[in-house]
């Protein structure tokens, strides 16, 4: 990434996580970032859905604007008021 190469990045950065499925390493954090810059919002719910009860706050605010970019206004408010609610800083 430091070199510009996101889309090679991102290809091992999704290995990793394959490889290793708990992500004690905080590359989901990386990839969220990677998708929200791409605005890949399909790739930020999914990666969601592989993580559901994150904490992280990239992955929750992320999954947020996801949302409200796919036009579902109403969870994304939902979501947004937890994250606020829980992750402040």
């Amino acid at each position: 990434m430091e070199k510009g190469e996101t889309d090679k990045a991102l290809t091992l950065f999704n290995q990793m996580l394959n490889w290793n499925q708990n992500d004690n390493q905080g590359v989901r954090e990386i990839v969220a970032d990677i998708y929200v810059e791409n605005k890949e919002w399909d790739k930020v719910i999914e990666l969601n859905a592989k993580y559901p009860n994150d904490a992280m706050p990239t992955i929750s605010f992320a999954f947020s604007l996801a949302l409200f970019k796919k036009g579902n206004k109403d969870e994304a408010t939902k979501k947004l008021k937890e994250c606020i609610e829980h992750l402040p800083k």
